[in-house]
């Protein structure tokens, strides 16, 4: 009996031992699997794998996405599927995860600190608890996480906590955008800490009380304009244009305002240049608009006024102040005067060239432009009006009745009628400069040169240099000037045919004029042009029998014989 219990207990033993043994050579045998290196062959080995721990570590560390969500099937463990679902890993294997994640708690965790940005907004889209969503709006530090939070919220208390608590600026706006309560939004644009998410419940408010408050006293320029954008109160608006220092809270007021006598005050009396200016551009009442281009101290504000002035003796007036402060204002009105006469009284009494020189540009009148040249003081005005005038009756008129000698001359010089120009030299009309130009224009327009060289164009500069003299006798003023004249004659094509300079010679010397102390005093000393070298220069340009033909038959002595002489020689 006892050696058959002892026998029974050896065979128990015996049994126990190979159970053990075919268990542990499963588990081997399932290890080795999962190490195989075909995918197929650790996928089949997962299905004899429980351990949580075992198939988190396949999850994450498997090369092989396929693999990677077998094993995340196989889980069932809440806080083993949020390790993986936050793991730097395939983003299939984390969606995998995700998907059978469900504890709000570890959610939220994830939502917080996984490596993937997209894992993490999937967690907030998967979040519903109100409390777990707002502590990721408010605490994550990426404000795109934020701000998904944000948009899962449905709770105005929430929302209003999230506006308070935000770590980013574009969180709170986005909290702000879903609170629907007038009395929560105004505490939220008074109270906010931030300016951007006082904007935004600025933009959301209707009451007018409020916005006029947060218009006149919020600190940031832009919520003030948020406010301005909203008020309809024109009371309001009119302070907010008189007393914002900022310009663009200043233009958003005065863009609302419609009463003329308003924006009169505002153009007038306006604290911000950008306020005045707005007024100033809406304004018709030409007595303030003149009022302020006159005497605004911003440019830019007198030239929004000017554009909006359309009296052309005011805008005449403005365009001849000669403070150099309204130099622009003084152009942008001679660009708005129409009125020939006008233009004409700009351009002879205006004492900026700029000025002058505009409104010579805007003339088209003839006699007009006759009258410029012939009144002004400014030898570019009458220049430019000359010109411009095609009319050789005219022209001639300007040499007859023209202030000085170099105006006549430069008339002359644009004569195409050779008539008018003989009538020139045999009246004497101008002075020696007048008829040294008349009689080499006269040459331009004989008939053989234009033949040979077509229409000409005469230029005749005149200047004086000054050369020092060291003399005990002379005065401290004093100083001897010299005469230079240049002549040059161009084709159509801009090709120097002729260019010639006469004066005194580089060492001359010219004595002083002795005043009545016997000391010197400064002397003009003038040059005498040589017309004859003149016409030789210009009929060397002819062909050689264009030349006999001048030679033979050029009316005018002076090109004959220099003619004559080269076809001689």
């Amino acid at each position: 009996m006892v050696k058959l219990i002892r026998n029974s207990k050896f065979h128990n033993s015996h049994l126990i031992f190979i159970v053990v043994l075919l268990i542990g050579v499963v588990i081997i045998s399932g290890c080795v699997s999962l190490t195989s290196a075909d995918p197929l062959t650790r996928i089949k080995a997962l299905s004899s794998v429980s351990d949580q721990d075992v198939l988190a570590n396949v999850a994450m560390s498997d090369k092989e996405q396929n693999v990677g969500i077998a094993a995340v099937k196989k889980l069932i463990d809440q806080n083993a599927l949020a390790t993986v679902a936050m793991a730097d890993i395939s983003p299939r294997v984390i969606n995998a995860a995700l998907k059978e994640l469900t504890d709000q708690n570890l959610l939220a965790t994830v939502a917080m600190k996984a490596k993937a940005e997209s894992a993490r907004i999937a967690a907030v889209e998967k979040l519903t608890d109100q409390n777990l969503l707002s502590k990721v709006a408010t605490t994550d530090d990426d404000s795109k996480i934020g701000i998904a939070a944000v948009k899962k919220l449905t709770d105005q208390n929430v929302l209003v906590m999230v506006v308070m608590a935000a770590k980013h600026r574009n969180v709170g706006v986005a909290a702000v955008k879903l609170i629907t309560d007038q009395q929560v939004l105004v505490n939220v644009a008074m109270k906010a800490q931030e300016g951007g998410i006082r904007k935004a419940a600025v933009e959301k408010l209707t009451d007018q009380d409020i916005l006029a408050k947060v218009a006149i006293t919020d600190d940031e320029s832009y919520v003030r304009e948020a406010a301005v954008d909203k008020i309809t109160n024109q009371n309001v608006l009119v302070k907010v244009a008189m007393m914002d220092d900022s310009s663009n809270v200043g233009r958003a007021a005065v863009e609302k305002l419609t009463d003329q006598n308003v924006l009169a005050k505002v153009a007038i009396k306006s604290k911000d240049s950008g306020g005045r200016e707005a007024a100033a551009k809406k304004l018709t009442d030409q007595r303030i608009l003149a009022k302020v281009a006159t005497t605004d101290d911003d440019t830019v504000v007198r030239e929004a006024a000017v554009m909006k002035l359309t009296v052309q003796s005011v805008l005449a007036k403005i365009a001849m102040m000669d403070d150099d402060a309204h130099a622009k204002t003084r152009k942008v009105a001679v660009e708005k005067l129409t009125d020939q006469y006008v233009l004409s009284k700009v351009a002879i009494k205006s004492a900026s060239g700029e000025v002058r020189e505009a409104a010579v540009k805007k003339l088209t009148d003839q006699a007009i432009l006759a009258k410029v040249a012939m009144k002004s003081n400014f030898t570019d005005v009458a220049q430019a009006a000359i010109r411009v005038i095609d009319n050789d009756n005219i022209l001639y008129r300007i040499v007859k009745k023209a202030k000085t000698d170099s105006i006549k001359a430069y008339a002359v010089a644009h004569i195409d009628s050779a008539q008018y120009l003989r009538k020139i030299i045999e009246n004497r009309h101008g002075q020696r400069h007048t008829q040294n130009v008349a009689k080499i224009r006269l040459m331009s327009l004989d008939p053989f040169v234009v033949q040979a060289l077509g229409k000409l164009k005469i230029f005749y500069n005149v200047n004086f240099f000054a050369q020092d003299h060291e003399s005990e006798y002379r005065s401290e003023d004093a100083l001897p000037l010299y005469e230079n004249i240049s002549v040059k004659i161009q084709d159509a094509s801009f090709s120097d045919l002729v260019t010639t300079h006469f004066g005194p010679p580089a060492n001359y010397r010219e004595s002083f004029y002795f005043s009545e102390d016997r000391s010197m005093a400064t002397k003009k000393n003038y040059t005498k042009v040589n017309l004859n070298e003149v016409a030789l220069d210009l009929v060397k340009n002819l062909p050689g029998e264009v030349r006999f033909k001048v030679a033979k038959n050029a009316s005018m002595k002076l090109l004959k014989e220099a003619a004559v002489k080269l076809t001689t020689q």
